[in-house]
């Protein structure tokens, strides 16, 4: 073996460069695994380290006579499982040698975790993933009673963990579990999906929950479902998160002990998302006005398309403007960068009103004062009265600006922007801001070679592209057209259904284009 193959970050780089290789007639990695063992090593962490199921480590142990088939309630065989729970401490050496690399485990359906299964891992000598990072619980065969099963997969290096079900008492169970683990001091991120979301089922687990909340210290990195207000304080008290989603599911009150009883709320908070099912925009508001948000970079906040119903009789679009002035005066103005608001109706309930709100340059100018803007968002599902000088307005007034998209539903087109606004943008939202002319002169066979190109506004710091136009007529004339205004654009994404072809341009080498959403390896410019 060559002397290079004993440095161990090359032999690294050639492990990922093979686990990333797809294309056919690719060296396999398993068959470079076998020609040393020092690269064996290498190679079967790579091949551990993310596993979907549980069912590689149950082949790794004997297959002796213990193999008995496992019926479902229709009688038809399902799956082959161990039975025997003692293994000697060789069989288990060789479980270990495996199991001992995965650092992802996650519970995507697998036959082989059946209950019989599960006591024999449980009956190891000594944790059987020590180096586990990432967890997904339960596994489908999980109930309320395998807290030991829990405890197996809870190392001392598991940082992330999810929790996804609908059975109560094993959410009880996880939550009890977790602060007398060892995981207590490792754990960063945390997501917590009760699938029967209910408030009578969050009332079950409260007390375990808060429990929880107040001893799990060092969490960064929360997802979970804000029913009450005690769970928003035991949140709010957690010094070192800086990343919370939440989905708000009732008005939580505003005491007026709130700033005795939490000193500094979320001290280190730095990323917001908050989600509802109901068509509500004044839930956002009250749990913003409940606390400041002094280190706040981004926040997000979305109403899906089918929430489940509304808490009033008109539209909520007409909350937007109270929804922004909380943003605003709950957010400090030297951090906020990222703003998104996402609210889209489904047709029952966007067809209630004759008449939909329009939201005015006045409704989004509290939101100037955060000088420092880069991304603004705003996908929702009333009219928006901005015409060029507003658009530019938005511009001058956020200097760092690097991405803005307004996607309103009742308007034919999005608002239309000038070249000369949009010379500061590095990512266009779509063609359509620049006016129907620009779409006609792009998509029209003769136009091209009527521009005056000398005198074509040049756009260097725009980089991607959104086209949005549907069947443009003439691809050849948009390469050359879309080339000479943006000799910087490196990705354009087209909504098009049609094969496209582009003639050579030297300044798009490498350019990537999706097409409805996917890469294709075609469509790379050489």
């Amino acid at each position: 073996m060559h002397r290079v193959f004993l440095i161990e970050e090359i032999l690294h780089q050639i492990v990922e460069g093979l686990v990333n290789t797809r294309h056919a007639g690719a060296p396999d990695l398993v068959s470079f695994a076998l020609t040393s063992k020092v690269i064996l090593e290498l190679a079967l962490d790579s091949i551990w380290y993310t596993l979907p199921n549980i069912s590689p480590v149950v082949r790794c142990f004997p297959r002796e006579s213990e193999l008995q088939g496992i019926k479902d309630t229709s009688g038809n065989r399902v799956s082959t499982v161990f039975l025997r729970t003692t293994l000697t401490p060789q069989e288990w050496e060789r479980v270990l040698y495996y199991s001992r690399r995965i650092r992802v485990l996650g519970n995507r359906f697998h036959e082989n975790t059946h209950p019989i299964l599960l006591e024999t891992l449980k009956a190891a000598p000594q944790p059987l993933f020590p180096n586990l990072l990432s967890l997904k619980w339960p596994l489908p065969s999980s109930s309320h009673d395998d807290q030991g099963f829990l405890e197996t997969f809870l190392s001392s290096r598991l940082s992330h963990l999810i929790f996804d079900s609908s059975n109560t008492g094993l959410a009880i169970a996880t939550l009890q579990m977790v602060p007398r683990a060892p995981v207590q001091a490792s754990l960063r991120t945390f997501k917590f999906r009760l699938t029967r979301n209910s408030d009578e089922s969050y009332a079950d687990i409260l007390p375990a929950y808060r429990a929880f909340l107040r001893s799990v210290e060092y969490l960064e990195e929360l997802d979970t479902c804000v029913h009450d207000h005690d769970t928003y304080i035991d949140i709010a008290r957690l010094p070192n998160l800086w990343r919370l989603s939440a989905d708000i599911t009732t008005r939580l009150p505003c005491p007026s002990d709130l700033l005795s009883t939490v000193q500094s709320p979320f001290p280190r908070l730095q990323r917001l998302c908050l989600r509802i099912n109901t068509v509500d925009l004044t839930l956002f508001s009250c749990f913003l006005q409940l606390a400041r948000f002094d280190h706040l970079a981004r926040i997000s906040m979305e109403i899906p398309p089918f929430s489940k119903f509304m808490t009033s009789h008109r539209d909520p679009g007409e909350d937007f403007p109270g929804l922004v002035s909380t943003i605003a005066k709950q957010c400090s103005s030297e951090q906020l960068r990222r703003v998104r608001i996402v609210a889209l109706l489904t047709g029952a309930f966007y067809n209630m009103f004759e008449e939909h709100p329009t939201i005015k340059p006045q409704d989004i100018a509290p939101l100037f004062k955060f000088k420092r803007m880069e991304n603004f968002s705003l996908n929702v599902d009333w009219k928006l009265d901005f015409d060029n000088a507003t658009l530019e307005t938005i511009v001058s007034s956020w200097p760092h600006l690097c991405c803005l998209s307004l996607a309103p539903r009742c308007n034919s087109r999005p608002p239309r922007m000038t070249l000369k606004g949009l010379q500061v943008l590095r990512v266009c939202p779509n063609l359509d801001w620049f006016g129907s002319s620009f779409v006609d002169d792009v998509s029209s066979p003769d136009s091209y070679e009527s521009i005056d190109k000398d005198n074509l506004p040049i756009i260097p710091s725009i980089s991607s592209l959104d086209v949005g136009i549907s069947e443009p007529t003439n691809y050849q004339n948009m390469a050359q057209y879309l080339a000479a205004l943006f000799p910087n654009l490196r990705h354009i994404q087209y909504e098009s259904g049609a094969p496209i072809t582009y003639v050579p341009n030297p300044k798009w080498d490498g350019v990537k284009f999706l097409l409805n959403g996917g890469l294709e390896d075609a469509d790379v410019i050489r």
